[in-house]
Formats: structure tokens, sequence, C-alpha cells
């Protein structure tokens, strides 16, 4: 979950990929030019380098645990090669479309 909420913290923050959204002030909805808030490829990207990093910290620092069928990977060149595997292919990330218009809209209560 960390590394999601980095990721989008990092991608949206970037004023070349945020192509939806609030503007600054807060008054008026910018569209998305793509369909998607956020690209999916460079979230996709910077999801995996944060995710395997991530792996990769507690690794180094000796608070990794194994268990079960991953205790074959316990020693550092069996981690690096398992770990490589994982940043030599393409991932993908969830994004669903932007909703069209407001959902759930509130009604009006009478007094």
């Amino acid at each position: 979950m960390k590394a999601a909420a980095q990721t989008l913290l990092v991608i949206g923050a970037d004023l070349k990929y945020l192509v939806g959204g609030l503007s600054l002030d807060g008054k008026q909805w910018i569209s998305c030019k793509s369909g998607f808030f956020l690209p999916v490829r460079v979230l996709s990207r910077l999801f995996r380098r944060l995710y395997l990093k991530m792996l990769s910290d507690p690794f180094k620092h000796d608070t990794l645990l194994f268990f079960g069928d991953f205790k074959s990977i316990e020693n550092e060149s069996q981690f690096t090669q398992w770990l490589n595997a994982f940043s030599n292919i393409k991932w993908v990330v969830y994004a669903n479309r932007p909703f069209s218009g407001q959902r759930n809209k509130p009604t009006e209560q009478s007094p």
C-alpha cells in the first residue's frame, strides 16, 4: 500500500503526467486527455521500482523474513536473482477510467 500511495503522490504532483483533476485553485475540473487520471504505463513503472525497493531495503537490513517455499531465496544471490526476474517484466497496474460526471448525487432533504 505504501508503494501504491507513494506512486500516486509522485506522479500526481508532476504536471507533466497529471492529465486530469482539480485546478490548483480548486475551482474547476481539468478533463483527462487520455481517459485516465494519470498515465498507466508511468504508474506501472514507478510502482514496480518502488515496490521492489521496498522489498530490497529490508533484505539489506536483515529484517525481511522468509517462510515456506521462500526459504530458498534467503541468501543474497538467490534473492537478487529472484528480484531481478520481477524487474525485467512489465507490470500491470489496475486503473479505472474516471467517472463521467458526479455519481451518487445527494438528494435534497426537506426540513
